[in-house]
Order: C-alpha cells, then sequence, then structure tokens
C-alpha cells in the first residue's frame, strides 16, 4: 500500500517535471529541436535506421500490423507517426503524456482512432499486459528521482505482454549545462529493468559536436559518428520473455 508520505513524494515530482519541461518553453530550448535544423535531421534519421533494424530483427516488425505500440511520453506525436508510416495500424497506437498541451499538438496530427491520453502514466488506466511495445524515449532523462524512475520502469513494464518488450531511447551522459536533466547509463537501464533480456546499440553524435558540424556539413556529421564514443544516445529493446 503507498503511504500518504509517498504520494507526496510522487506528486511532488510529477510537478518538478512539469516544471522542468514549462521553463525550456520558457527559454526557447524546445527550438533546438526544430525539424528545420541540420542536427534533428541527422538525428531522426539516424533513430529511424536503428529502429528499422530493430524491426528486421524482431517478431514484433515482422507483425506490425497486428503489432499493439503505447508510447508514454508521446510528446506531439512524431514518433507515433513514424510508426503508422512504418506499417503499424492506427487502432493499435495509444499515446500518453503527461502535459496536455503536448496532447492537443499530437491529436492535431494523427488520425482521430488513435487514443491521446493527458496526464501522468500511473493514474491512467492502461491495461495490464496488452501492450506488444512500449515506448519510452527522451523519458528518465527528465525523471531526476531515483524511485520514481523505479516506479515508472515496474509499471511500464507491467503493461508489456509476454513475448513484448520496452523500445527505449534515452541519453546517457550528464549535461553540465543542464541539471533539469541526467543521463541514464546502460548501467541504470538494467537496474531499471531487472528482468529483461537486453540489446542495444550508442546512437546519435552527441549535441555539442553534432550541432556544430551538421550546419557545416551533413557528411561531418556521419565521419564523426563513426566514433561510439562520441554518440550519447542509447536506442535499447527490453524483452519480456515469452510465457511458457
Amino acid at each position: 500500500m503507498t503511504t500518504l508520505s509517498e504520494k507526496s513524494e510522487f506528486n511532488t515530482e510529477l510537478e518538478q517535471i512539469e516544471e522542468r519541461y514549462q521553463k525550456r518553453k520558457e527559454n526557447q530550448t524546445e527550438r533546438l529541436y526544430s525539424p528545420l535544423d541540420p542536427y534533428v535531421l541527422m538525428v531522426n534519421q539516424e533513430r529511424e535506421r536503428a529502429i528499422h533494424r530493430w524491426m528486421n530483427a524482431t517478431s514484433i516488425g515482422q507483425n506490425r500490423n497486428q503489432a499493439t505500440l503505447l508510447e508514454i511520453g508521446c510528446g506531439a506525436g512524431g514518433n507515433l507517426l513514424r510508426f503508422l508510416q512504418w506499417g503499424f495500424q492506427a487502432e493499435n497506437l495509444c499515446g500518453n503524456d503527461l502535459l496536455p498541451d503536448r496532447i492537443d499538438d499530437a491529436r492535431e496530427l494523427l488520425p482521430q482512432n488513435i487514443p491521446l491520453i493527458a496526464g501522468d502514466a500511473f493514474t491512467t488506466e492502461f491495461p495490464e499486459k496488452a501492450y506488444d511495445v512500449v515506448c519510452l524515449f527522451t523519458v528518465f532523462s527528465s525523471i531526476l528521482d531515483n524511485d520514481f524512475q523505479e516506479q515508472l520502469a515496474n509499471h511500464a513494464w507491467s503493461l508489456v505482454k509476454p513475448g513484448g518488450g520496452v523500445l527505449w531511447c534515452d541519453f546517457i551522459y550528464n549535461n553540465p549545462k543542464n541539471k533539469d536533466v541526467q543521463g541514464v547509463p546502460v548501467r541504470r537501464v538494467k537496474e531499471l529493468f531487472p528482468e529483461a533480456k537486453m540489446s542495444y546499440e550508442r546512437v546519435h553524435l552527441a549535441p555539442p559536436i553534432g550541432r556544430r558540424v551538421s550546419r557545416i556539413h551533413p557528411f561531418l556529421y556521419s565521419t564523426l559518428n563513426t566514433l561510439p564514443f562520441l554518440r550519447s544516445h542509447i536506442l535499447c529493446w527490453l524483452e519480456k520473455e515469452s510465457e511458457k
């Protein structure tokens, strides 16, 4: 049973997450993620190639026209739109985001038959073991409370069907210029999902380097990105064992 103290701490972290996103909006840091930015283009293309490799390597990708997928932290719906383009069916997709204005943006972008739900993922009544894929893209790096991270990881894992998994993408290094986020290294992901069979690859040239070189020429991004230690993110597939 959750105590009143635990509920208070839980609500406080939710409020702080909302404040962090509001601060980004006020500081106009969201413009760094404009689809017209050369670095964003390179990152998106690289992540798409990595997801293609994942789809080609798993039964999820082979049966994507039937696979159910939930994205927690779906933002304005860009990832869900890509999954539609890759062959997932609208009636099998669902999006959730803490911030109502982001859900409003996603509603304008996506087909009306995709459920889009505002609010925290805990209080939303998602059915357990209902999804082949639960997506968590740059969600946990905005959660600074370790206990909250663990609760959300456990909850997300409970929504995954046996044989399905969590598709994760997030950065692994701390940003010394931004105390509102923290890196989530591979060992931490393993701690959060101890029962998962984990596979991953490092992606994305680190932003301080990538933003500079992408404005000069995309070739420089691709060249420097051949050095694994310069990649700042991981794309993980955290697979749940099938029922016997």
